[in-house]
């Protein structure tokens, strides 16, 4: 017997046999399944059960999207960490170097001494005219100031420059001619000769590299409640927000007929805050080509001492955010102007300066106090921020540099 095609067996060459039974047609095919319901779970095929009507799951449920987002934000910190460390490298290679005499080691933080130098040199003569000035023979400070730095906390200390202090060669008179007297190494010893702060590290920037580093950012935008001019110093601005380049903003932070030196060191300070804001905006952050300007104009404009490596500079990046618009607290040397010999001169507070001095020396200026009976307690030692003075302390209350409230739109 044979199957014939599927229509049952058949009996070949019987020859009067017994008559074959009839064949049995096959059976109907089955009608076609309904389509599966919404949510209603199938196998297709063997190939395991498919949700039907709803979201794609990630492999593995919410822990195999908890990893994805793990894995992303670990590629993500990492391309930033990247970012940064070549930045620094960048902009450590493109840095003067000089030989500093008089730093020393700080247990747990920096003490930068940063200067601003008058000098004029690399300013072509139609330059020095918009700025307001000349060009001069000799440097001399302008801006002394010593920012210490501690994790994601920094502080900064102001010296007038008409400081009257004893400098390292003995003499006495205003502290901004120790540099002309002795350079860095001189201006170093003086400022630990006075306060007993042991510098770490040194950096100066002149006329041209604080331009430059201005308008890397693009200018810095302040909100002026009045007009603001100083005609020796080169800048005249209507009031409302402005936004200053280069040019303006030295002019800014050189005036000095508005209130004089310490009312110029507030100005100062505010500044250096709104630049540092400006910087750490993901406008900037998030803009490689014009981050790594900034780091080339910073690097190119400033000399520091040898000491001033990468991981120093990462270590100031990490306090940025300190730095940028009220979270850098900021303090002044304590004194009266008087005058002595005939010159106008700041005469240091010698208790209020000693006090302030020594909570910059032991670090505490970076730790936030305690309250009063309770120990162990105020604000995380880890956090970011500026860290306020104990309040029986109004010697070391930071500066509060007036600032006109800003206007949303500003």
């Amino acid at each position: 017997m044979v199957d014939d095609d599927g229509w049952g067996p058949v009996q070949r060459g019987g020859g009067g046999g017994a008559a074959a039974a009839p064949p049995t047609p096959p059976p109907a095919p089955a009608p076609p399944d309904p389509p599966p319901a919404r949510g209603e779970v199938v196998d297709p095929g063997g190939f395991g059960p498919v949700q039907r009507g709803r979201r794609r799951r990630w492999p593995g449920g919410p822990r195999g999207l908890v990893k994805v987002l793990g894995v992303t934000v670990l590629v993500l910190g990492l391309a930033g960490v990247a970012t940064f460390g070549a930045l620094a490298v960048y902009t450590s290679m493109q840095i003067n170097r000089q030989d500093v005499g008089g730093l020393g080691r700080a247990s747990g933080q920096m003490n930068v001494l940063v200067v601003g130098n008058d000098s004029r040199q690399g300013l072509t003569g139609e330059e020095l005219q918009e700025l307001g000035t000349e060009a001069i023979e000799g440097d001399r400070t302008d801006t002394i100031f010593l920012l210490s730095v501690s994790g994601g906390r920094a502080a900064m200390l102001s010296f007038p420059r008409d400081l009257l202090v004893t400098r390292c060669d003995g003499s006495q008179g205003r502290i901004n001619v120790a540099y002309a007297r002795g350079g860095p190494t001189c201006l170093t010893e003086t400022i630990t000769q006075l306060s007993s702060i042991p510098v770490t590290h040194y950096v100066e920037v002149n006329f041209l590299g604080f331009i430059r580093i201005v308008d890397a950012v693009a200018g810095v935008t302040l909100y002026f409640d009045q007009p603001f001019a100083d005609v020796p110093a080169g800048i005249d601005v209507p009031a409302g927000c402005q936004r200053l380049d280069g040019r303006r903003a030295i002019g800014y932070v050189r005036a000095r007929t508005d209130g004089g030196d310490l009312a110029r060191i507030g100005r100062q300070q505010r500044f250096i805050g709104e630049l540092a804001e400006e910087i750490t905006r993901p406008a900037t952050l998030l803009n490689p080509p014009r981050l790594f300007a900034v780091g080339g104009a910073a690097g190119s404009s400033i000399t520091a001492s040898q000491n001033l490596g990468t991981f120093d500079l990462l270590r100031l990046a990490r306090a940025g955010r300190g730095f940028a618009g009220a979270g850098l607290a900021t303090y002044t040397v304590p004194g009266t102007v008087s005058r002595v010999g005939g010159a106008s001169v700041v005469q240091p507070d010698p208790d209020a300066a000693d006090a302030l001095f020594a909570r910059f020396r032991d670090g505490s200026i970076l730790r936030p106090a305690e309250e009063p009976g309770v120990e162990g307690a105020g604000p995380d030692p880890g956090a970011d921020g500026p860290v306020p003075a104990p309040p029986d302390e109004a010697q070391a209350t930071p500066d509060m540099p007036e600032a006109p409230p800003v206007p949303a739109d500003c």
